[in-house]
């Protein structure tokens, strides 16, 4: 019964937050993004290195941020692997020990990506073209709400719309939706309604 407290808790705890806070518009980005430019390429090419297994089957994703590396989550201060029991618990040690990513490369990760205020980075690779999302802000939940992500494609996404600002604004918008910052990043919104 404590666990399920705990559970209600933690999910009204994430729903009143996320709900509270709202998308950064299209210009912070931009800003953002060229005032740490440097910071994003740096983290684009280390984690273009860096392969750590997932469990997904037709998609290879490496991830690595605050509360995710790899299939690992962080919940509750404490590492969870979706495929283990509820009760297997990770130190950090163990969870990095498990992907094979040392403390000193995890710590550059976390400081580089606190610079440029983003909770996470990861690398998708599908049918030979790879992306790399830098998640810059969720709101929301799953099934109504979304995330604004600066992206890295090899290959230009679609669709490329003029301001990710304006589809939110219509009020009708679900669905993946790029504007161009420059060649091959862009900014990602994903919205579900």
């Amino acid at each position: 019964m404590k666990k399920i407290w705990s559970l209600i808790i933690l999910l009204t705890a994430i729903l009143l937050v996320s709900c509270s806070t709202s998308l950064p518009k299209d210009e912070q980005l931009k800003i953002g993004f060229d005032a740490q430019e440097a910071n994003f390429v740096e983290l684009k090419n280390m984690i273009t290195k860096l392969d750590i297994p997932s469990e997904q089957e037709n998609l290879k994703t490496t991830t690595v941020g605050v509360d995710n590396v790899g299939d690992f989550w962080l919940i509750n201060g404490e590492w969870r692997r979706n495929e283990d029991s509820e009760d297997k618990k990770y130190t950090q040690a163990e969870m990095l020990k498990a992907v094979g990513l040392s403390t000193e490369v995890y710590q550059k990760y976390l400081s580089l990506l606190k610079l440029i205020n983003a909770e996470r980075i990861s690398k998708d690779e599908l049918n030979g073209n790879t992306s790399i999302s830098f998640m810059m802000k969720c709101t929301g939940i799953t099934d109504n709400g979304g995330c604004k992500s600066i992206v890295f494609a090899e290959k230009p996404p679609e669709p490329i719309v003029t301001s990710t600002d304006q589809q939110l604004n219509t009020g009708t918008f679900d669905g993946l939706c790029y504007v161009k910052l420059k060649e091959n990043w862009f900014i990602e919104l994903d919205w579900s309604k």
